[in-house]
């Protein structure tokens, strides 16, 4: 279960054709220990460096976590890199825990 948000704009060459110029993903991920409700992991969020610092990415979060209150999400989280890590933070997310990963 899931959505992918995504921006666009008319392409300049083709306007009959749309430029997806960025995106981002919301896996909805059931949880038993509280009752099913789900946690929501944001995924993705990518926007084309032409049209970065113009507060699409935060676009983008908002639609996704307002996605995931309306699915009844107890927590919303997302892992990126301490360079962007502002972005989220300008967003409203905040740092917690730590990640550990195994790559394959």
């Amino acid at each position: 279960m899931g959505t992918i948000q995504i921006a666009y704009v008319e392409c300049t060459e083709y306007p009959q054709y749309l430029e997806i110029i960025a995106s981002g993903t919301l896996i909805l991920e059931p949880k038993l220990i509280r009752g099913g409700k789900p946690v929501g992991h944001i995924e993705d969020i990518v926007v084309h460096p032409q049209y970065r610092g113009k507060g699409i990415a935060t676009q983008i979060l908002t639609q996704l976590t307002q996605y995931a209150e309306t699915k009844e999400c107890y927590k919303v989280i997302l892992d990126c890199k301490e360079d962007v890590a502002k972005v989220y933070e300008k967003a409203g997310f905040e740092k917690h825990g730590l990640q550990m990963s195994k790559y394959f």
